[in-house]
């Protein structure tokens, strides 16, 4: 049973894009969902699309009015709130030197000020517990010709979920910003004035975010229609993930923002059945140490000065014995044949090998049946 399963939801701007998408995914999990919008006409669409369990609340999430309206509808109707996604956005691309002060207080009022106040407002009818999702952006971290007022705001939002997050960790109320590279919504036409226009746009982004791992034929993809945010969204904002904080969620993998960034994340909490077994396995894989005195419940990898990449904290819960895939890794190797071995060795299972072209990778699954792969450099 999915973790949002009976959840009261808020998705503010949830008629069309990411906003939509991820509230399909939460009514299919089972939870409530509150969308909002500023068209009636586009509410009364996402309604009849979404079916039962959607309440569509007219409204301006730049309007201090408008959002009391919002969760006094939701207090009325269910009493309480467990997760909020404040998705609203919007962008206007100007190169800086042109930028106009319409421009920068339109962007930084939605993007930056609503985003605030929405959670804010949301805050006395937040369970203990609950789940804030904010909607940033790959271009929070990435300097992008023409976007410097949704870059900054994006970056706001990045680290409203920092501070957030020591604010109320005594609430157990876990903050996590969602920050997807180019998607192909209808946000990405109205960055144009023409079809020419964004169709530029999306092969912009192709190029600009290009990283090597685009040159695996495995891993190229034109910029994705919604689907990856509304899955990393629905896991983020489930009681399943024993992760407290994810500063931010590559949710279109690594194809788009690069493995460069991957440094940014300090650590990652996995589920398990028999935390000092599988903290030992992948110790071994990865070529690092288990912290002292490691416990069936508990057990740690930290990185340190010879070895790269985040703290891994193994936790066990009893759903991990049927849930699977709550985190899969990627392993590069130059001698692939000899690191597929040494992974056999280790106790993995290797469930297929695949080479297509020049690309070759194979797919493992680790002691408690966590599928990771292989891929040749």
């Amino acid at each position: 049973m999915s973790g949002l399963n009976g959840k009261i939801t808020v998705v503010t701007g949830g008629t069309s894009g990411i906003g939509l998408a991820i509230t399909q995914r939460f009514v299919k999990e089972g939870a409530y969902v509150f969308i909002t919008g500023r068209r009636q006409s586009e509410l009364d669409k996402a309604e009849a699309l979404l079916g039962d369990n959607v309440t569509a609340v007219s409204g301006d999430a730049t309007s201090t009015a408008d959002l009391d309206r919002l969760f006094q509808t939701v207090l009325q109707e269910k009493g309480k709130l467990d997760v909020l996604v404040a998705n609203s956005g919007r962008i206007e691309p100007e190169e800086f030197g042109k930028i106009t002060e319409d421009n920068f207080d339109k962007t930084f009022n939605l993007n930056a000020r609503a985003t605030l106040f929405t959670a804010q407002k949301a805050l006395p009818l937040m369970r203990d517990g609950g789940s804030i999702v904010l909607v940033g952006s790959i271009a929070g971290y990435k300097g992008i010709n023409g976007y410097t007022t949704y870059s900054a705001t994006k970056a706001a939002v990045r680290s409203y979920a920092r501070t957030w997050t020591q604010e109320f960790k005594d609430r157990g109320i876990r903050i996590n910003t969602l920050s997807p590279g180019p998607i192909d919504t209808p946000i990405m036409d109205g960055q144009a004035d023409a079809k020419e226009g964004a169709d530029a746009i999306r092969a912009r982004s192709r190029r600009l975010f290009r990283s090597p791992a685009w040159d695996n034929p495995r891993k190229w993809r034109p910029p994705p229609t919604s689907w990856p945010p509304r899955r990393a969204a629905s896991w983020r904002a489930s009681t399943s993930p024993s992760m407290a904080v994810w500063a931010r969620s590559r949710s279109d993998a690594d194809s788009l923002e690069g493995p460069h960034m991957s440094n940014s994340v300090i650590g990652l909490s996995i589920d398990c059945a028999d935390a000092a077994k599988l903290a030992h396995f992948w110790a071994d894989v990865l070529g690092r140490q288990v912290n002292s005195q490691p416990t069936a419940e508990f057990a740690a990898i930290d990185a340190n000065d010879s070895t790269q990449g985040p703290r891994l904290a193994f936790h066990q819960v009893p759903e991990a014995k049927t849930v699977k895939n709550r985190l899969h890794l990627d392993l590069i190797s130059s001698d692939f044949a000899s690191e597929t071995n040494r992974l056999l060795s280790l106790g993995a299972t290797r469930v297929n090998d695949v080479e297509q072209g020049r690309a070759r990778w194979a797919t493992f699954l680790d002691p408690e049946g966590n599928e990771f792969d292989l891929v040749a450099a």
